[in-house]
Formats: structure tokens, C-alpha cells, sequence
């Protein structure tokens, strides 16, 4: 009986434990906000975008060149924008599932305090991963893992304080109607009242919640039955419209700081930007529903169908960049589609020009080591921007100096991604500007003798 009182007593919790409830809310009708946690989550883990060194950019940013604290803090910083991002699309998409929010005297704020579930788990495990990071592949001292953490915390606080100071002012309005019903219930009330079993089972929009209402306290929701339905809707519809406008002013400064990229100043780390980018999608999926509500996503696909549409058959949505080197004059354009790709690709003809060229290439490298069966050296980066890039050279230029500048002369292929790719081709360019400088000195020393 003890026992069944108990497991009553736990039940009854859980179904009322607001940030249990809002995380059940994002399962059910908040899953495209879930989508970009779990891409974090993947990325911090080493699970995506492990081999093009995509999760070195969190664990290790760089701004002007080194990684310190102001990197950190700017990394920091833009997590903290993602997180408001998050609270603003969940609010606009949960807040009228969980009316009694709006009764409190700070609605967003609270919210905000209960739905910090997931960015809590988020910043306490990347924190972890960044500082094992920073141990086990960068050495850091003990002070710089300190700075660095303090740094992180400090930038992402420091967004969470400049917006709640935006979204601080009460809800007077619903205070003066209801002044007399403002003291919540106590929790020990709440655990006490008496609930037939099937309660539990039922979607009741007045049931009461245990929220968090600010860091120390906790408190019962009280009944939203005695308050003008009109006067709740007038507020949920201002808190909306204060986080349109925020929204609106964060992607516009995000885009700017993204326009005037090119300055030092705003040279800012690879890992802010995908964190930058995440926050500018959802921003603006958010600000589409304060607008739009049903009719979001349909006017989202219609959009992108209709740009697609337009980037084929006219000039618009079209960024050309241009190979160094390659000619783009008409006559020299070849058609690049999947079946004239395939067709070529069948193509006996192409097949035996490609062998020939490679068979071609194979014996000029054997000729160039000057050994009847040379050793082959493929050599494959990984990604990681400049960091990798850094490492690819220092590694290069260390195996060359130690086998007597022999490596390259045994080196047919170089293969990899991203910063990999830019240390080792900067690297070969050093080699073949010195190969022919010798040719040039040994050219000029045989016309002399």
C-alpha cells in the first residue's frame, strides 16, 4: 500500500514537472527545433563531420589566428544566441499549449528557466569535450583551461542577460485583474490533493504544474478559469511580438557581421559561424510562424521550390566562382549533366584516353625517382581548417628534411579535405618553385660553362 502511495505520489510529479512536460511538448509538436540539439550534440560528439575536422572548430576556435579566450567567449557567445533562439521558437510553437504561463508575472523569463533542460545538458557536456580537447591534443595549463571555460560561460551568459533584460518588463495587465489570486500554490497542497486514477491519463489545458520560477524557487500554477480569456490571449500575442522583433534585430546583425566578414575584426571563428547559421534558420522559421502559423512550412517549401525554379532558368540565387586557370568561354564549355556524365563515362574512347594519360603520368613519376621499382607514396589529409592545415605542413616539411627531400620525388597522388588540402598543396608549390629555381640555376651554369 506503501508502496503504490508512493509510485501515486511519483506519477503525479511527473505529469506536473513543467520541464519534464515542455520536453514531452518538443517531442510532439517541436521536433524541427530537437533536429538542430541533436546536429550540436552529433558534431561535439565526434559523429559528424569527424573526418573533415568539423568538431576541431568547437573544440578549438580560432580568432585572429590563435586559439585564446576571446575565441572562446565569441564561441560562447553565439551558443548563447542559439539557445534564445531556441526558447523564442519553442515559446511561439508551446506557449499556448501551457496557458498558465502567461499568468506569472515574467511568462518568457519562466519559460525560459523550464525549457533549459536541453541547452543545460548541451553546454555542461560540450564544456567537458573542449576541455579534454584542449588536454589531450593542445596541452593546456591548468590557467588556460580555466580562462577558457570562464571565457565560454562569460560570452554565453552575457546573450542570455542582454535578452532577458529585453523580455524583463511584467504583465501588469493580468497583475491588477488578478491581484488577489497571486500567491501560487504551495507543493506540498498540490501533493496532497486527491486525483482519481484516470487524471493522469487526461489532457486537461487548466491542470496545475510545479515550474521553476527562478533559481531557487518552485512553485504550483494556479487555475487560469477565473482570468478573461482575451485578456491571456493580449499577452501571449505582445510576448510574440517582442520576440518577432528580437529575432529580427539578432538575423540582421548576424547577416551584417556575415557581409563585412572580410574586416580582421569580424574574422570570426568557423565554429560561430555554423553556430551563427543554425541560429539564423531557426530565427527566421520562428519569425514566419509569429506570421504565418499553419501555413509555415507550406510557404517554406514554396519558397525554396520557387528559388530552385528561378536559379535554373534565370540569373537570380546564382553565385558563379570561377576555377583558376580553367577557360569559360563558350566554345570551350562542356555540358555538365548526370546523363552527359554517365554517356561519357561509357564511352570506350574516353576510357583508353583516360589510361593512356594515366599510364602516361605513372611513367613520368617512375622515370623522375630514378629506380627500376620505386616505393609509391599516396598521401591523404584531413580536414580541420587552419589548424590542419598547419599540422599537414609541419608534418610534410618534417618527413621531407628527415629522408633527404626524398618524399615528394616518390609522392604520385595527394588527396584530402578542407585545411588538409590547403597545407599540403602550399607545401608542393614550395617543392616545385624550388624544382625550378634548380633547373633555372642548372640551365644558366651549362650556357656559362
Amino acid at each position: 500500500m506503501v508502496v503504490e502511495k508512493s509510485r501515486t505520489k511519483s506519477l503525479k510529479f511527473l505529469r506536473a514537472f513543467f520541464p519534464i512536460q515542455l520536453l514531452f511538448g518538443h517531442v510532439k509538436y517541436n521536433l524541427f527545433s530537437l533536429i538542430f540539439w541533436f546536429l550540436l550534440f552529433e558534431i561535439t560528439s565526434d559523429k559528424f563531420g569527424y573526418a573533415f575536422g568539423i568538431p576541431f572548430l568547437f573544440y578549438s576556435p580560432e580568432y585572429q589566428g590563435e586559439t585564446s579566450a576571446i575565441s572562446f567567449l565569441l564561441l560562447g557567445f553565439a551558443i548563447g544566441g542559439f539557445t534564445i533562439a531556441f526558447h523564442t521558437f519553442s515559446y511561439i510553437k508551446l506557449g499556448k499549449k501551457y496557458p498558465f504561463i502567461i499568468s506569472v508575472s515574467k511568462p518568457f523569463i519562466t519559460f525560459c528557466l523550464n525549457n533549459s533542460l536541453i541547452p543545460l545538458v548541451f553546454v555542461i557536456y560540450f564544456m567537458v569535450k573542449f576541455t579534454l580537447f584542449q588536454v589531450r591534443e593542445e596541452f593546456a595549463t591548468v590557467w588556460d583551461l580555466i580562462v577558457y571555460n570562464f571565457s565560454f560561460l562569460f560570452g554565453f551568459a552575457f546573450f542570455l542577460l542582454i535578452s532577458f533584460f529585453y523580455f524583463f518588463p511584467n504583465n501588469k495587465k493580468i497583475l491588477i485583474i488578478e491581484e488577489q489570486d497571486l500567491e501560487d500554490k504551495p507543493l506540498s497542497q498540490f501533493l496532497r490533493r486527491k486525483i482519481n486514477w484516470n487524471e493522469y491519463f487526461v489532457y486537461k489545458k487548466d491542470r496545475t504544474f510545479i515550474y521553476m520560477q527562478t533559481l531557487k524557487t518552485w512553485k504550483a500554477s494556479r487555475s487560469l478559469q477565473s482570468f478573461d480569456k482575451k485578456t491571456l490571449d493580449y499577452v501571449f500575442k505582445i510576448t510574440k511580438k517582442r520576440s518577432f522583433i528580437f529575432e529580427i534585430v539578432t538575423i540582421s546583425s548576424f547577416i551584417l557581421i556575415g557581409i563585412f566578414r572580410e574586416h580582421p575584426f569580424l574574422d570570426l571563428p568557423a565554429g560561430m559561424s555554423v553556430i551563427m547559421l543554425l541560429t539564423i534558420v531557426m530565427m527566421i522559421v520562428s519569425a514566419l510562424t509569429t506570421w504565418l502559423y499553419y501555413w509555415t512550412y507550406p510557404v517554406i517549401i514554396f519558397v525554396l521550390i520557387l528559388m530552385n525554379f528561378l536559379s535554373q532558368y534565370t540569373s537570380l540565387f546564382q553565385y558563379k566562382n570561377y576555377a583558376y586557370g580553367m577557360s569559360y568561354e563558350k566554345g570551350d564549355l562542356k555540358k555538365y549533366e548526370l546523363t552527359h556524365i554517365q554517356k561519357n563515362s561509357d564511352s570506350q574512347i574516353h576510357f583508353n584516353q583516360s589510361r593512356r594519360s594515366f599510364l602516361k603520368s605513372m611513367n613520368a613519376w617512375k622515370v623522375n625517382t630514378g629506380e627500376k621499382k620505386p616505393k609509391l607514396i599516396i598521401l591523404l589529409t584531413s580536414g580541420g581548417g587552419s589548424r590542419s592545415a598547419l599540422w599537414t605542413f609541419t608534418v610534410l616539411q618534417h618527413l621531407d628534411s628527415t629522408f633527404n627531400n626524398e618524399i615528394f620525388k616518390h609522392t604520385q597522388m595527394i588527396t584530402g579535405a578542407s585545411g588538409g588540402m590547403v597545407g599540403a598543396a602550399f607545401y608542393r608549390s614550395l617543392v616545385l618553385k624550388e624544382l625550378i629555381q634548380n633547373e633555372k640555376t642548372f640551365h644558366v651554369s651549362s650556357t656559362n660553362s
